[in-house]
């Protein structure tokens, strides 16, 4: 990831404050989450130092690091990663290294939307839309989950969805808008909810039939329909069923 802003790469081990201004980072996966044997998952990595920086980039191996930077005064962490060995000191430092997590597809989209790029959550393959949502809870998160709701009215209408993530980007959008957010889980979607304002909002679920397949398909789980609505409702939203 090289931008005209730099990145800020930590020291996460604990033993140290240690904390440097870099050029770039390249060689991190789009997305990755943090899960079991992700420390088998190795990746070729090299970090490009700030020219002229007062400060010298230093790694140490078996070191646990962040990445992160600030989009429209917004702290974003890109990545985590251990670095392993280290191969190359010129220009900067190239090791191998297993990456823990990474938000690189999320903090990208965010610089789109911070230059003021606009695209859709549909335009990205399903298996990467995990990251839009990643880049809509950044943001919704930083304004204490307060969002605009769309309108007084909201039709549901049946959409082809594939996963329950596309669930959560579906609903994100219909209520709050282009780059709305309402969790990634039931648990999620109370809390985001209940922080907003639906007094004089009605959401109308145009085809419940419909709806139950739909849900069905996307999370394999046959109640999560009743479970969603419920969860809308206890969470204060005006929710009317059409069978």
């Amino acid at each position: 990831m090289s931008n005209a802003a730099p990145l800020f790469l930590r020291d996460e081990s604990g033993e140290l404050d240690c904390h440097f201004l870099v050029k770039s980072i390249s060689g991190i996966p789009l997305h990755a989450s943090l899960e079991d044997g992700w420390e088998e998952r190795n990746y070729l990595i090299f970090i490009e130092e700030v020219a002229g920086s007062e400060e010298k980039l230093v790694l140490h191996e078996t070191t646990f690091y962040s990445v992160s930077k600030i989009i429209d005064a917004i702290p974003v962490c890109i990545a985590t990663f251990a670095c392993k060995r280290i191969f190359l000191r010129e220009d900067g430092i190239g090791f191998i290294g297993a990456v823990g997590e990474s938000n690189m597809l999320a903090a990208q989209i965010m610089d789109i939307w911070s230059k003021g790029g606009e695209f859709g959550w549909r335009e990205l393959s399903v298996n990467l839309r995990s990251s839009w949502l990643m880049a809509c809870m950044t943001l919704a998160s930083s304004r204490d989950w307060k969002q605009s709701v769309v309108s007084s009215l909201i039709v549901i209408d049946p959409s082809d969805l594939e996963s329950e993530y596309d669930l959560y980007c579906y609903f994100g959008e219909k209520f709050f808008g282009a780059k709305g957010y309402v969790g990634t889980n039931l648990a999620g979607f109370y809390d985001v909810l209940s922080h907003n304002e639906f007094r004089g909002v009605a959401v109308f679920i145009s085809d419940e039939f419909r709806w139950r397949d739909i849900f069905k398909k996307a999370t394999q789980d046959h109640g999560y329909f009743d479970d969603f609505v419920a969860t809308a409702r206890r969470a204060g939203v005006v929710i009317e069923n059409k069978k």
